[in-house]
């Protein structure tokens, strides 16, 4: 499943492998907002799959300012050359209180920071970020920025925060994620709903799918082993059930994956 360029050599289609991908924690600022920041390095042009991980993301892509909305399929992203990517990975549902938008207006999308921000504010951002020396330094000038608009912030929503933890849950709730919500909190199933797709961009069972995939592609990174046991351990109800997800979420078998990420 992995492309060839024109030199017949192989290039990895997940985007956390391809190019020269790092990631680390954020300023302990940020913590409670940012799960991760990270650089990509790419010497020459590639085409990417970014695959759903129920996170937004702030971007640099060495000539603007993008956000990279929720997904809920594999999006396709071209590097035209070599670029230096830098960028911060908001936990699930915590980007919008940056945004000042609902998710449901990012949902498989990649917009100009621009439009949230405004003008003004990103182009004085850019010209920072234009002068970085590198990669790294990049991706710090777009963490202090975040640091100096911590001020403007929304309040947390104890409704998302909830959600969040119960969709990371290894072991599904025996009443399903909806219901346990609601049982043990008293919400209306109507309030969570919209709550969500406020702060995710879709249901609170479509973020528990996303991230149980992550769960997946964690443990396949962790070295090889039967899929069947992987399926299990990940919270699928068995190989069928973990086939048939990562091909909605992916599009490629999870043997397919296996290979990518264990070559």
């Amino acid at each position: 499943m992995n492309r060839s360029d024109e030199a017949g050599e192989v290039q990895p289609k997940l985007a956390q492998i391809a190019g020269i991908f790092r990631e680390r924690l954020p300023a302990s600022a940020l913590r409670r907002h940012v799960d991760r920041v990270w650089t990509n390095e790419f010497p020459k042009a590639a085409t990417l799959d970014v695959v759903p991980d129920g996170c937004i993301d702030i971007y640099w892509t060495g000539s603007g300012l993008q956000i990279a909305g929720p997904n809920t399929q594999v999006a396709t992203v071209t590097i035209e050359g070599a670029a230096n990517l830098a960028g911060v990975r908001f936990h699930p549902g915590i980007a919008i209180r940056w945004l000042g938008v609902s998710a449901t207006e990012l949902l498989n999308t990649q917009p100009l920071l621009e439009d949230f921000w405004g003008r003004r504010a990103t182009a004085q951002l850019s010209d920072k970020l234009a002068a970085a020396k590198n990669a790294p330094g990049a991706a710090g000038i777009l963490e202090d920025a975040l640091i100096g608009r911590l001020h403007r912030v929304a309040p947390a929503d104890p409704i998302i925060s909830a959600t969040v933890a119960a969709a990371a849950k290894e072991g599904a709730a025996p009443q399903g994620i909806v219901r346990g919500l609601i049982d043990e909190f008293g919400w209306s199933e109507r309030t969570l709903r919209r709550r969500c797709l406020d702060a995710f961009g879709y249901g609170p069972k479509t973020l528990e799918r996303i991230l149980r995939f992550q769960r997946f592609l964690r443990l396949l990174s962790g070295g090889p082993a039967p899929l069947s046991v992987l399926a299990i351990e990940a919270g699928y109800a068995d190989q069928a059930h973990l086939a048939r997800e990562v091909r909605r979420l992916s599009g490629q078998s999870p043997r397919a994956l296996m290979s990518e990420l264990q070559s």
